[in-house]
């Protein structure tokens, strides 16, 4: 998870087994999610696309309710601060809920009900709004759907990454590529959009090596974004955090767990005398 984009501190994550059990599509693994932070389904999804191999991005709100925010300034800064600016979070919280793993795949059951699952938890609580997920080809999007405003009432809240775009880019690098991408969203919606950064590993580099150019024509920014990063590597995703301190976002791109490799035959214990091997569409729900 990239914590030069945002203000998450991640106090607890934890995911354990919690014991198997055999149906017909073979033995299952019940998964315990916990996760106590500043973004419980950021967090929750980071995990998720950490352990395997599926295609899950998240978007924040934009806080305005008070009960959604968390002043840390006097946590974080050990000096006096000229500017008077002050550091705020999401005030976050606890989210747990179960999900079930398939042993011949490594992977959840269902991708769908395991995101359900997670939302649903999240929306239980409501500090830091309520989600819904959209989907696009083999991707879910975890995406915010209401928000409480700064006096507290219930607002829809439509994910910036909605926004039409439209415009032809030069041949670029694969980070300037996103960059131009996310620019010409903050200038058609009116949000400011950083980045993109990413939690290091291969994507910088991946990025930097790319070269390409995009089209868009009145098209959803998510769609344009998922076309691009998909060229560049088909395991790449991202996260979306807004800070309310700034009152601007931070595109975050990520990259999944690889596949996960096939189980090797069992092979005999040698003898001596034996030769040396030489070698190995689902339907969106919306959660309200």
């Amino acid at each position: 998870m990239s914590t030069a984009s945002s203000w998450t501190t991640l106090i607890a994550l934890t995911a354990a087994s919690v014991g198997f059990s055999t149906s017909a599509r073979g033995q299952i693994e019940n998964v315990a999610l916990v996760v106590d932070d500043a973004r419980p389904l950021n967090a929750a999804v980071w995990d998720l696309i950490q352990r395997y191999p599926i295609m899950v991005t998240y978007e924040d709100p934009r806080f305005e309710f008070a009960g959604d925010i968390r002043d840390v300034t006097d946590q974080i800064r050990k000096s006096p601060n000229p500017s008077g600016r002050r550091a705020l979070v999401p005030s976050g919280g606890i989210l747990q809920t179960t999900y079930q793993v398939s042993q011949e795949t490594g992977k959840p059951l269902s991708v769908a009900d395991t995101v359900q699952r997670i939302v649903e938890a999240k929306n239980a609580n409501p500090i830091g709004g309520r989600f819904e997920i959209y989907q696009s080809e083999d991707v879910l999007h975890v995406v915010p759907a209401e928000v409480r405003d700064s006096k507290g009432n219930w607002i829809r809240q439509q994910s910036v990454l909605n926004t039409p775009i439209t415009f032809a880019s030069e041949e670029l690098d694969g980070y300037h590529l996103i960059e131009a991408i996310l620019k010409q969203v903050s200038a058609a919606s009116g949000q400011d959009i950083r980045g993109p950064t990413g939690s290091g590993g291969p994507s910088p580099g991946l990025l930097a090596r790319y070269r390409g150019a995009v089209e868009a024509r009145d098209e959803p920014a998510r769609e344009v974004l998922i076309r691009v990063l998909h060229s560049i590597d088909r395991r790449f995703t991202w996260l979306l955090n807004y800070d309310p301190s700034g009152h601007l976002y931070y595109f975050s791109v990520e990259r999944t767990a690889a596949s996960m490799p096939p189980e090797p035959p069992p092979r005999a214990t040698p003898r001596p005398g034996d030769p040396t091997p030489a070698g190995p569409p689902f339907q969106p729900r919306n959660v309200n």
